[in-house]
């Protein structure tokens, strides 16, 4: 079925309302303003009235106590823990694996001949010049890396980063 213009347009700005409704992503309420700048086309109802709370709320912020306890800091560790999964799926890649070796107590994997360990440093190593993502531990990047399998998994918005048209 082909789309016409206005059902395209609004499938594509559907995707960024979900980011932003479910997720919390406020790039995605940008690039829904940009989308319409773009093709010429005035904002949707739910991101106009998401433009006109946020410029009110603005007055208004304060956040929980904490680094990450506003919900730009919530936003910026998640994007922080989607960069760390997507370093661990490298590093997986470039081992033809799927998932974390786990053979227990080090021992590499049946199918690569690499460990977990090996798998996560080479994944940190990525990361080495991103302040924002660059783990100190491997546990830090395993726990990051199955928060956000699990989250896709499960379908949520929260870590698709991946759909924005920047971030």
């Amino acid at each position: 079925m082909k789309l016409n213009a206005a059902e395209y347009h609004r499938q594509e700005l559907d995707v960024f309302r979900r980011l932003f409704e479910e997720a919390k992503m406020w790039r995605a309420l940008f690039n829904a303003v940009e989308y319409c700048h773009a093709v010429e086309m005035p904002l949707p109802e739910w991101a106009a009235i998401a433009v006109l709370n946020l410029v009110q709320d603005r007055h208004f912020a304060d956040g929980e106590a904490g680094g990450y306890g506003s919900a730009a800091g919530k936003n910026s560790m998640d994007y922080a823990h989607f960069l760390r999964r997507n370093a661990v799926r490298g590093a997986l890649r470039q081992h033809d694996l799927e998932d974390l070796p786990d053979r227990g107590r080090g021992r590499p994997s049946a199918q690569s001949g690499i460990t977990k360990a090996a798998v996560l440093r080479e994944a940190m190593d990525l990361l080495k010049g991103n302040k924002l993502a660059r783990a100190t531990s491997a546990a830090q990047m395993e726990e990051s890396f199955r928060l956000v399998e699990e989250s896709l998994k499960r379908k949520e918005m929260r870590f698709r980063f991946d759909l924005l048209l920047s971030v």
